[in-house]
């Protein structure tokens, strides 16, 4: 692809304006894009397909090619890979690969459960609430490496001065 863009989620609704502008371009130019993320969803999708193939029709009509756009949408289970091979609409393989996705992953067990621990209203009581979480991981995942319970977690926190803070 020419243009690849890459956790495209992790954007703003302006930057989702100005991206779809970007693509926009890119397909004016007869370039390719490439949109990658886990968790894109239909509305974005749709917008920044929208967004290419209007480019691409001005692309088409100066280049005097198809103004067909070929769309590839695929995941990491089997049977995700889809094309709109046939003139399907972008939404109905969008949606295909994405139900085969959402399908395969209900079907697999879960590689690393997790919980999301309640909201505290005192600093010390977030502090003791992950402490026992934390206890209650090791006691679940725990294994014995040359004669020591070793167990490796993860506690994820949204701002930096309270990780830091919670690691004093």
């Amino acid at each position: 692809a020419d243009l690849i863009i890459d956790e495209i989620d992790q954007f703003d609704p302006e930057d989702i304006a100005a991206i779809a502008r970007l693509v926009f371009q890119s397909a004016s130019g007869g370039r390719r894009v490439l949109v990658m993320s886990a968790t894109l969803t239909p509305d974005v999708a749709g917008a920044l397909h929208a967004a290419y193939a209007a480019g691409w029709r001005t692309h088409a009509r100066m280049a005097s090619v198809s103004a067909h756009v070929n769309v590839l949408c695929a995941g990491d289970a089997p049977g995700s890979c889809v094309s709109n091979e046939g003139g399907a609409p972008f939404a109905e393989a969008f949606e295909r690969s994405r139900s085969c996705t959402v399908q395969h992953i209900r079907a697999c067990p879960a590689r690393r459960p997790s919980r999301v621990l309640s909201p505290c209203a005192t600093w010390a009581e977030l502090v003791a609430q992950i402490d026992a979480a934390c206890d209650e991981l090791h006691d679940r995942t725990a294994t014995q490496i040359d004669g020591l319970r070793v167990s490796v977690g993860l506690v994820r926190m949204t701002r930096i001065a309270h990780t830091a803070a919670l690691a004093a």
